[in-house]
């Protein structure tokens, strides 16, 4: 296992023990109908573990790029790599405590840019 790899393992145990078990629903292309000439997507549900937070204005430094402004009621989650795909801009995440929220931005923190440390996203209802 790599250094970033054993990084991503120690965050997973982090957030398993001070975070929550979340569901990310990530929309994952499916296959291409010869007959209707179109592709169809499936959405899955991934068991994952994070932590999330309501934003600090001052401490966010609104990190997540242009057209994604940090927003009254958003919430910031970091989110273990360790058997969840990527997240994207439209998937889904259920906390805990049984809300849902859309993932509006993404921020990877991937050092070697083959194996992302953690996943910090901007939630959003």
């Amino acid at each position: 296992m790599s250094l970033y790899g054993e990084l991503a393992a120690v965050a997973d145990e982090l957030l398993a023990e001070f975070g929550q078990e979340i569901i990310l629903y990530a929309s994952m292309p499916g296959g291409y109908n010869p007959a209707t000439g179109q592709s169809s997507a499936t959405d899955a549900g991934y068991y994952g573990r994070g932590a999330a937070f309501d934003f600090n204005f001052r401490d966010s430094g609104q990190t997540f790029g242009a057209g994604t402004l940090i927003q009254a009621g958003d919430r910031q989650l970091y989110l273990s790599p360790v058997g969840v795909p990527a997240p994207n801009p439209g998937d889904l995440v259920d906390l805990a405590d049984g809300s849902r929220w859309n993932v509006a931005a993404v921020k990877t923190t991937d050092p070697s840019s083959a194996e992302p440390v953690i996943f910090e996203c901007l939630l959003r209802r």
